[in-house]
Formats: structure tokens, C-alpha cells, sequence
């Protein structure tokens, strides 16, 4: 735990200065979201937890590949941390208009309409049970940086305290970063 504290600090350091950065290649996105759901299946069967994955189609993206690892890899750990015994978290992989999402859908706690607005302004969460709770992992400034360095967003949805939540990633599709590009040039 004291690792991560440093890591995260470290992280959050490197964006104040400007030096966190990415290298984005082509990248095969339902390679990724595979690892990071094998990854994190067993913790959440550990934990009495289902994880779900439905890929409905593959995108090839230009990203890369372990910042868009991390972060999924830490909104499943958030999932499964404040999800209880019996839930399920989904994760959906599509793609539409030239836009990959990913959608990472969970039975937790749910989020009031304050924690929303503040994961949004990327201020960190805090409510009873994240007290208890010291969150490993990149954090929602990081994310937000590497996000942002990519050309990608997030969006955080909840109905509610008890009713879940569901974050959102998206990406352009690499053919739309091509397309896009040759008309930046012309």
C-alpha cells in the first residue's frame, strides 16, 4: 500500500511537471481489455464476484498499450473493490461511428450525484467506504492525462448511492486518427 501511495504521488508529480507521456502504436483494443479481464477474474471470484466480458466488436486503435492497460485495469479494481459478495461487473468492448468504447458496467456501492461531479472535475472520490479504502492504482488525475495524451475521454455514470456505476472509455478508432490526419495535412 505505501508503494502505491508512491507511485501514485510519483504519477501525479510527473503530470504537474509535464513529463508523463505515451507511446501510442497500433493497438488490437480487445487484446488489452482480454488481459485485463483475465487479470482481474480472479480477484473478483475471490471475492464471491462474477466479471462478465462481451466484446461485440474488435477496434484497432492508435494508443498506448500498457496506459490504456492501466486504466482499465484500475476502474476494475474499483469495480470489484466496491461491489459486495454476489455482484456482477460487465465489461463491453463496441465500436461505433469510428469511436471505440469500452464500458465497464458494476453492481457496487453507486455514486451520488457529488461523487459523480467530482470524478468528473478529476478531483479523487471520497465518501464512507472509500475512507476505509485506499484505492491502488493509477487515480482519476492520471487517467485523465493519459486519456487526454491519447485523444480519449471517460464519462462516469450512477444512478445513485446503491445502484451501481458504469465508466465509459472511448477512443477514435485508428482508421478515423488516419483519416483524420490526412486531412489535417491536405
Amino acid at each position: 500500500m505505501i508503494l502505491d501511495k508512491i507511485s501514485n504521488r510519483l504519477q501525479i508529480s510527473l503530470i504537474n511537471s509535464r513529463k508523463l507521456s505515451v507511446n501510442p502504436q497500433l493497438l488490437h483494443l480487445d487484446t488489452i481489455v482480454k488481459q485485463a479481464f483475465f487479470i482481474n477474474r480472479f480477484e473478483a471470484q475471490k471475492n464471491g464476484q462474477s466479471l462478465i466480458l462481451s466484446i461485440r466488436k474488435s477496434p484497432t486503435i492508435y494508443a498506448d498499450s500498457l496506459a490504456v492497460y492501466d486504466i482499465i485495469d484500475h476502474i476494475l479494481k474499483n469495480a470489484i473493490k466496491f461491489s459486495s459478495e454476489g455482484k456482477t461487473t460487465e465489461i463491453i468492448l463496441d465500436e461505433h461511428d469510428g469511436k471505440a468504447s469500452i464500458e465497464i458496467i458494476d453492481q457496487g456501492c453507486g455514486l451520488s450525484q457529488d461523487e459523480v461531479d467530482r470524478i468528473s472535475g478529476w478531483l479523487q472520490m471520497q465518501n464512507t467506504q472509500a475512507i476505509s479504502k485506499i484505492t491502488p492504482g493509477i487515480g482519476f488525475p492520471v487517467i485523465k492525462e493519459l486519456l487526454e495524451l491519447q485523444k480519449g475521454w471517460i464519462r462516469v455514470y450512477s444512478k445513485g448511492k446503491g445502484c451501481g456505476s458504469k465508466f465509459s472509455i472511448g477512443f477514435e478508432t485508428a482508421s478515423l486518427v488516419i483519416r483524420n490526419s490526412i486531412h489535417e495535412v491536405a
